[in-house]
């Protein structure tokens, strides 16, 4: 059975093959996700990430499908704080956060064309302006991304 989790990781891996660098892909609640990425942030590469928060998901298996909400995905890289806002918004947004949201959006878009899907940007760290990452991350948020996939039973 295709997941809602599992639609949004495959459209990741699909933008790492597109863009030609490896967009990681996290999901779980709030504070899993906290503490993977605490966890993984010294043995390797941790962004650019999309990271689909679960707290609130919404998901319902239908005789064609997967309909489902997310009430929030994240697109984030590391911040430099050398950097002036207009310098980490040519070498963070315009190289790597809109990238990777274009793509993302384009291939979820493929999934379902009418999907509505919003981007809010995050400069620094999250919504709320506090580092829930203990990391400073420029980023987008993606809120309330609602889809309705037909997934092929082969």
């Amino acid at each position: 059975m295709t997941t809602a989790i599992d639609i949004i990781e495959e459209a990741t891996a699909t933008v790492s093959e597109k863009l030609g660098y490896k967009v990681n892909f996290y999901a779980g609640t709030t504070q899993s996700v906290i503490n993977y990425v605490e966890r993984l942030k010294s043995n390797m590469d941790i962004y650019p990430a999309v990271v689909v928060f679960r707290d609130g998901m919404i998901e319902e298996t239908t005789i064609y499908g997967v309909k489902f909400t997310i009430p929030k995905i994240a697109i984030c890289c590391y911040t430099d704080l050398n950097l002036t806002e207009k310098e980490r918004r040519a070498v963070k947004y315009d190289t790597i956060i809109y990238p990777v949201f274009e793509e993302l959006e384009k291939q979820l878009k493929l999934l379902d064309y009418s999907a509505v899907i919003q981007r809010i940007d995050i400069p620094f760290v999250n919504e709320n302006r506090s580092n829930t990452f203990y990391d400073l991350v420029d980023g987008c948020i993606i809120k309330n991304l609602k889809m309705n996939v037909e997934v092929s039973k082969c």
